[in-house]
């Protein structure tokens, strides 16, 4: 049997939504730079009695770290588009 080796690249983004200090919620976002891989986006409420007291402003907190990942992935496939790179997962055998 051959030895494989699949690197799989990624850029990730982390947030933090506080209230008074407090962190409130943590944003978390990993998007695969093959052009076959996964993209994921991960929110965990740590104080919910806090959260559900200031919805509206978090949630626009959480509207705004989207558009940045959305950014991110527009900014990601412009420069794929541009230089031509293969995004494909690298294997070496």
């Amino acid at each position: 049997m051959a030895a494989e080796l699949t690197i799989n690249k990624s850029l990730t983004a982390n947030g933090t939504i506080k209230v008074d200090d407090k962190i409130v919620m943590s944003l978390f976002t990993e998007l695969s730079t093959s052009a076959n891989g996964t993209d994921r986006v991960t929110q965990s409420i740590q104080d919910k009695e806090t959260y559900n007291k200031n919805k509206k402003e978090i949630r626009a907190q959480v509207a705004a770290f989207q558009e940045a990942v959305w950014d991110m992935q527009d900014s990601m496939e412009e420069a794929d588009s541009t230089t031509g790179e293969d995004t494909t997962d690298e294997t070496q055998e």
